[in-house]
């Protein structure tokens, strides 16, 4: 290397001789310009400040081919990008090119003020401000603290009709009407927003103060929006996106409300707090569940309280109806296919709802009618846990807890040949049943007030209740369609009701000549009769269950002792040995 170094000075030594030379050489080791120069990509010289830069020694490099090889694999690695960063400093890349030489000039630019680093780290400096100064769609002015022009951009200065520099040293108050700018040079206070008619045109303004060493030395103003009209149409533009934005604020409000809680589920019966209980225990092991109950009880809303209760809740449940999909599309739509497995499919695929399951649950209602040739896949999934999609020789691994549901006598099914014994026990490893309604009619007032808050929230309404022959007939009446047919009942009643409270005339049809019916049948009763006839035959039945035991016969009820006791006192309950 120091031969070259030798052959570039003597081509930069001018007619004083080596000593020159070398005092050149000082003088780039002591400015803060990084200084390289080389051929064919081979180091010929660098000065100090370049091997700072690097990390490494100026002697060694000089002296050392190996420290210079390592000064050259470094520079290789950055020598394309425009600006090259060091611990402390930011550089700039300079590059003069000549025949086969290369003088690199690095500029240090993080220390230079801020308009100075501006000019040397932006090519296009002047164009930016070309385009403040001179564009079109906002005018630009500048008074000083006296309120004197001291610059207006051309396309202000064309809207007044002046020529070229003509306001400049005139008070601002004579060339724009209406303006307020020299109020702020003295006030200090900016106006941003601010509404002002210039040649019978409303255009929106900033007017903004500028100081120099803690001092007003002038304002500087700005049109912000040329007339009403253009920020009418970004207002009308904010206002449409905002409502899209409360829409989908809506839409994800209702999503979230699609998904049901412990609380969701409505009823202080004693089989129905028993099956809470289970619930609350399903949800804390991994484990396969089957809810069984009757149509319309809530078995959905069962599997997404133990969802929601599990250590999977942070993913959403995966649900599919088994009743709803077509024979030829359950298997597409339980294991997913790939681009081109049929004719008509999808062009990118499809994901199946197992692997949507992936760390969470999927819920398979009415399993009892999944095809017959379809449930030996599904026992595959469920022992292997990999999924392969139709088309694709390649499983897919899938984490997921499986939640089924049916209104069938599901263990008759094996035996009919309709269902495979073998799934049956990988889907039933824990079972809850769900009560019908006729089985927890205490519960019936409750449900009802429930249902009728929820259409009141939804359609605006001010429903109040239900009278209490309308009680005593519902208590009556056997539900076939359970929880569903009552909020269906509930929500047509409501919306046909002229008066604040629910009475037998609201209902219509079948349902309300049976309910008329049965409330003739039992005249003598009222709503606090009935309600307390169906409590006292609870509480009996609770204690004979447990042998007279209060503190049990509290648990199984889910009520607490001492309301026990206060009941039996109400009722004048009494058991063998009081």
């Amino acid at each position: 290397m120091a031969k070259s170094e030798q052959e570039v000075r003597a081509g930069l030594e001018p007619a004083g001789g080596a000593g020159t030379a070398l005092g050149l050489d000082h003088l780039l080791d002591a400015i803060p310009l990084g200084v390289l120069v080389t051929r064919n990509d081979e180091l010929v010289y660098c000065n100090r400040t370049v091997c700072h830069i690097f990390g490494l020694s100026l002697p060694q490099v000089r002296q050392e081919e190996a420290w210079a090889r390592k000064l050259m694999q470094d520079w290789s690695r950055v020598k394309n990008q425009e600006f090259i960063h060091s611990p402390h400093h930011i550089y700039k890349r300079v590059v003069y090119e000549k025949d086969n030489l290369t003088l690199l000039i690095l500029l240090e630019i993080t220390s230079l003020e801020y308009l100075d680093q501006f000019f040397v780290s932006v090519d296009f400096a002047e164009e930016i401000l070309r385009y403040i100064f001179l564009n079109p769609y906002e005018g630009l002015n500048v008074v000083d603290s006296e309120g004197i022009i001291r610059y207006m951009s051309p396309p202000h200065e064309e809207f007044f009709g002046l020529k070229r520099g003509e306001a400049i040293g005139t008070h601002v108050t004579k060339v724009i009407e209406n303006t307020r700018l020299h109020i702020v040079a003295k006030t200090g206070k900016a106006e941003v927003g601010k509404t002002q008619e210039m040649r019978n045109a409303e255009r929106i303004v900033a007017r903004i103060p500028i100081r120099k060493n803690g001092r007003i030395v002038g304002a500087l103003g700005k049109v912000m929006f040329r007339d009403l009209d253009q920020l009418k149409d970004i207002s009308q533009r904010i206002n449409a996106l905002k409502n899209e934005v409360d829409y989908y604020k809506k839409e994800l409000v209702n999503l979230r409300q699609a998904t049901f809680s412990l609380q969701h589920l409505v009823g202080q019966s004693p089989a129905f707090v028993q099956m809470k209980r289970e619930i609350i225990k399903a949800a804390q092991v991994d484990i396969s569940v089957l809810i069984i109950g009757e149509t319309g009880t809530g078995k959905e809303l069962v599997a997404h309280a133990i969802h929601n209760l599990s250590q999977r809740s942070r993913n959403p449940l995966i649900t599919i109806n088994c009743a709803a999909i077509p024979t030829e599309l359950f298997e597409s739509e339980l294991f997913g296919f790939t681009p081109g497995a049929f004719t008509s499919a999808a062009s990118k695929g499809k994901a199946g709802k197992f692997e949507l399951a992936h760390g969470s649950s999927i819920f398979l209602d009415e399993i009892g009618e999944l095809p017959f040739e379809v449930q030996s896949k599904l026992l595959r999934v469920l022992q292997e846990g990999y999924v392969e999609k139709i088309g694709s020789q390649k499983p897919l691994r899938s984490d997921f807890r499986i939640i089924s549901a049916t209104n069938k006598d599901i263990e008759t099914l094996p035996d009919n040949n309709r269902f495979r014994r073998d799934l049956f026990y990988r889907i039933n490893a824990l079972t809850i049943k769900v009560p019908p309604l006729r089985d927890r009619p205490q519960d019936i007032p409750l449900l009802a007030e429930h249902f009728i808050e929820q259409f009141n929230q939804k359609y605006n309404r001010n429903i109040q209740g239900v009278s209490d022959e309308v009680i005593q007939a519902f208590t009556a009446y056997a539900w076939p369609g359970n929880v569903r047919e009552l909020q269906n009942e509930i929500g047509r009643a409501c919306s046909f009701a002229s008066h604040d409270r629910l009475v037998l005339e609201d209902f219509h049809g079948h349902l309300k000549n049976l309910l008329a019916r049965r409330a003739r049948v039992r005249p003598t009763l009222d709503r606090k009769e009935t309600l307390h006839s169906v409590e006292k035959g609870l509480i009996v039945e609770a204690l004979q269950k447990t042998g007279g035991n209060k503190a049990q016969a509290a648990q199984l009820l889910g009520i607490s002792r001492p309301l026990l006791y206060k009941k039996i006192k109400l009722f004048s309950i009494t058991m063998p040995g009081d």
